[in-house]
């Protein structure tokens, strides 16, 4: 009897919350390298911001679900997430920095300068990540 109430209190609780962009959750498990979230409208490719008691947020791609959980890789570490942290959808793909004020920059594995040179200064665009690529006529020349 406890699971049923259980199982119904999860329903009601999906069926009340907010889904669109900006809607929240909790995180409730980290498999391995997988996190897995209650939060309701997810949608896969959606990059998702976790909360943690110490520390900055930690952006997450939402990589796939089951029944009302999302299942979240982090773009990040991992390191001092807990249960009922809180996880923000964020309504965006993920995406990188393009062009000419990049060159000579060092970046990380997500476009951002990791070379001590401060913010990116020059023209840029950001693209999604699994954008098609740019035509030739827009794309930079090196």
């Amino acid at each position: 009897m406890t699971d049923d109430l259980g199982a119904l209190r999860d329903r009601l609780r999906a069926h009340l919350a907010p889904v669109g962009v900006g809607a929240s959750g909790r995180l409730v498990g980290v498999r391995g390298l997988a996190l897995e979230a209650d939060l309701p409208g997810a949608r896969v490719g959606e990059v998702v911001e976790v909360s943690r008691d110490d520390g900055p947020a930690l952006r997450a791609e939402v990589v796939g679900f089951d029944a009302s959980r999302a299942v979240l890789l982090p773009l990040g570490a991992a390191r001092g997430l807990g249960a009922d942290d809180r996880v923000r959808r964020t309504g965006e793909a993920l995406t990188v920095a393009c062009g000419e004020g990049l060159r000579g920059r060092v970046l990380d594995g997500l476009g951002e300068p990791m070379d001590g040179a401060g913010p990116v200064v020059g023209p840029t665009v950001r693209r999604e990540v699994d954008a098609a690529p740019a035509s030739s006529s827009s794309a930079v020349s090196g």
